[in-house]
């Protein structure tokens, strides 16, 4: 399903450690792998769990792959509680291998950054409190953590088939001076396209798991008809 979850729900995923499942303990998760994630999935679907886990699941590997010890203290551990929700526009909905950022990232001259630009296809972006973007900056690619809530930042709903929550994003010229929401990469040195491309392959092997619920789930629910249906027919037979 798409959307926001119910509290009740939420609440439920955070208390079973499913939004932490594949974060270490120090940062708030359950300590499990990728492949623990993916057996998440695979019953996610068949139950249409709400986009917004995936999405903040999604944001989480984000930072924990990305960022360094400061990011991951400063929000992880939010994120495993269900405290923040999150997505992220990290590379390109239509090919997962475009990783070319969509921002623009200039310093403000006092050792923070301000971001300008739209973002297109953000699933979950009008139900989330941080959405962690790319911005390109010369020729060094920066990731940041940005508050949907800040006033420079408008989010437009789109109209797609299927009616799943996707948006598009505005910044205009977003101040960032929080520097545990800036992803740099090793020494400052920007964000390596290896580990972005690692990531987009594990966010989209994720998602594609979570169709692999859904579709068994809906062969199983027909089979569950077909066979009430020779059932009543024998019945008034």
């Amino acid at each position: 399903a798409d959307g926001p979850a119910s509290p009740k729900l939420w609440q439920a995923l955070a208390d079973a450690g499913v939004l932490g499942l594949a974060l270490t303990p120090e940062c708030g998760g359950s300590g499990g792998s990728l492949s623990d994630l993916g057996v998440f999935y695979l019953e996610a679907g068949r139950a249409l769990c709400p986009t917004i886990v995936h999405s903040t699941v999604q944001a989480a590997l984000a930072i924990d792959m990305l960022g360094g010890p400061e990011q991951r203290s400063r929000w992880l551990p939010g994120l495993a509680a269900g405290t923040t929700r999150a997505t992220t526009s990290l590379w390109s909905p239509r090919d997962a291998a475009v990783i070319t950022p969509a921002l623009n990232a200039a310093p403000d001259g006092h050792g923070g950054w301000r971001l300008s630009g739209s973002i297109d296809f953000v699933l979950d972006a009008d139900v989330a409190d941080v959405v962690v973007v790319s911005a390109a900056h010369r020729d060094q690619t920066l990731g940041f953590v940005v508050d949907v809530r800040t006033p420079e930042i408008r989010v437009e709903r789109l109209q797609v088939l299927g009616g799943h929550r996707i948006c598009r994003v505005r910044l205009d010229d977003v101040s960032i001076s929080d520097q545990r929401a800036v992803l740099a990469g090793a020494q400052d040195a920007g964000l390596p396209h290896d580990d972005l491309h690692r990531l987009a392959n594990a966010a989209v092997a994720l998602l594609a798991l979570d169709l692999v619920g859904v579709a068994e789930a809906v062969l199983q629910r027909t089979v569950d008809y077909t066979k009430a249906r020779k059932q009543d027919r024998k019945s008034v037979g």
